[in-house]
């Protein structure tokens, strides 16, 4: 399979659940799997090899959450806990294990642990100032876990921390993301809203 192909199925799966076509979502995450299983990939190891295995069915759990299909999204985040397990007590100083292993408790209902994950994954991120800490995403795996897990104050408390460090990049998902859902109607998303969206000075 071409590199190509492989990276215009990632990016069309993003595409289409911002878009909210969760069907069309599914189908490209359909499509990574064939191009993993022919490029002898293991299923849940296409982001990276060595540090942190990502598993598709994150994303399918996302886009059955969108299809309102609650137990097929909770079935798809649980499927691959016990392995999210075990890579993170392979590496237990690697806040990116943490912060996938957060979010497949919290897509499979278990809160307590999706937020005790969460918590471990920032606290990693601080104490070790490990390379996957400073990449641009890492404050946004946190604010899904805490949306999924209904833990809306912490949300709230890292979108903030996103809006200050990024306002301009964050408007677009303010504005498309529907794992924000939950968010909206709640008078501090329409104030993040409102000061993402003043022009900083200087920007272009």
């Amino acid at each position: 399979a071409a590199p190509g192909e492989y990276r215009s199925s990632r990016l069309g799966f993003w595409h289409e659940y911002r878009m909210r076509r969760p069907r069309e979502a599914l189908a490209n995450v359909d499509s990574l799997q064939r191009l993993q299983e022919v490029r002898s990939v293991e299923p849940e190891d296409w982001m990276n090899q060595q540090w942190a295995p990502f598993p598709l069915d994150l994303w399918r759990g996302r886009a059955y959450l969108l299809l309102g299909d609650t137990a097929r999204a909770r079935a798809a985040f649980a499927r691959h806990i016990p392995r999210l397990e075990e890579l993170r007590d392979e590496m237990p100083g690697l806040s990116l294990r943490s912060r996938f292993l957060a979010l497949a408790y919290a897509g499979a209902g278990r809160r307590e642990e999706a937020i005790r994950e969460a918590e471990l994954a920032g606290r990693l991120a601080l104490e070790t100032g490990d390379l996957w800490a400073e990449i641009p995403n890492s404050d946004e795996n946190l604010l899904e876990v805490f949306v999924l897990a209904g833990d809306l104050d912490r949300a709230f408390d890292v979108l903030s921390r996103i809006q200050a460090a990024n306002p301009q990049g964050l408007l677009v998902r303010l504005r498309t993301d529907p794992s924000l859902d939950p968010l909206r109607g709640d008078p501090r998303f329409d104030e993040v809203v409102r000061a993402a969206s003043v022009p900083i000075p200087g920007a272009r």
